[in-house]
């Protein structure tokens, strides 16, 4: 009978043996619990952290080597799917909204994609099979005739989160302030004709350090998702020392992981980028449209009479 008992007893001192070894074998460590988030962080706290890091890209800022995956629906109804790799350009030139942008995807040596905007106009060409290139004015874009590119350069730039935000909060427009558990949100405001007001944009900062935008949200006056863009993986923008003025002694932050949806287009973009560094050297002629440029394509749509 004793020797049968310890019998039964041994798969629970193995057992045993086994749990404590796993514990004290070197490998990996246990993970970290997040830490908890700050108790409160007034709205114009919250503010002022975001818009002290985008002051700071005070030059062009270069994305490279950048990777985007994605898809999108032609304008035959064709689903279109893409992973390239390429560049991508920006400018904050103070003191109007950002409208500066160059995003160029390559693939065997020649352009597959390029999305860009500068102060009068934006674009979109996209090249293999159906050689289609979109086109705007800003002085326009409040018509809605944007909606039907596939991919929007004022909302990329915007879901780069590098914007500096309103600082006058008053008045009927917001933003509206509301503290979450993992984020604070900026609720912007605007009204339909018949005077509904609704959320047409929400911010989402995170509340854990460094306090930057982690998501943004664009939203029709019918409450539905227009452009969903998500941010991660921020990290210091490299200086080149070139710019104005002595180094920083910390650096700006950019996100490298940059997913933006738009799910009336059916259409999705996944930006990796491998490093953000200053490129003071880029002058305006690198944010020249295609057909500034001079190129061609077998389909043009324009968005507004006054691209013609």
């Amino acid at each position: 009978e004793p020797a049968s008992t310890d019998r039964a007893a041994r798969p629970a001192v193995l057992l045993t043996i086994c749990m404590m070894a796993l514990v004290t074998l070197p490998g990996c460590p246990p993970r970290r619990p997040r830490p908890a988030p700050p108790p409160y962080l007034s709205m114009y706290e919250a503010i002022a952290r975001v818009n002290a890091n985008s002051r700071q890209i005070d030059r062009p800022l270069l994305g490279k080597p950048l990777t985007v995956r994605g898809h999108f629906t032609d304008p035959d109804g064709q689903i279109r799917r893409f992973d390239v790799r390429g560049w991508l350009l920006y400018y904050n030139e103070p003191p109007q909204a950002p409208r500066f942008l160059r995003l160029k995807l390559d693939q065997l040596g020649q352009t597959v994609l390029e999305l860009g905007s500068n102060e009068q106009e934006y674009w979109l060409w996209i090249r293999p099979e159906i050689d289609t290139y979109w086109h705007g004015r800003y002085d326009r874009l409040a018509g809605g005739s944007a909606e039907q590119m596939p991919f929007r350069p004022d909302q990329v730039i915007e879901a780069l989160g590098l914007a500096v935000l309103p600082t006058d909060t008053r008045g009927p427009n917001g933003p509206v302030y509301r503290v979450m558990d993992e984020a604070n949100q900026l609720l912007f405001i605007r009204y339909t004709r018949t005077e509904q007001g609704y959320i047409s944009k929400e911010y989402w900062l995170d509340r854990r350090a460094p306090g930057l935008v982690r998501r943004i949200v664009f939203r029709s006056p019918d409450g539905r998702v227009v452009m969903e863009a998500s941010l991660d993986d921020y990290r210091p923008v490299v200086d080149s020392g070139e710019g104005p003025g002595p180094p920083q002694s910390a650096p700006p932050l950019a996100a490298c992981r940059i997913s933006i949806r738009w799910p009336r287009h059916g259409a999705e973009m996944n930006l990796r980028v491998g490093r953000w560094r200053f490129r003071p050297d880029a002058g305006p002629q690198i944010f020249r449209s295609p057909r500034q440029r001079g190129l061609v394509f077998a389909r043009e749509i324009a968005l507004d009479q006054d691209s013609q």
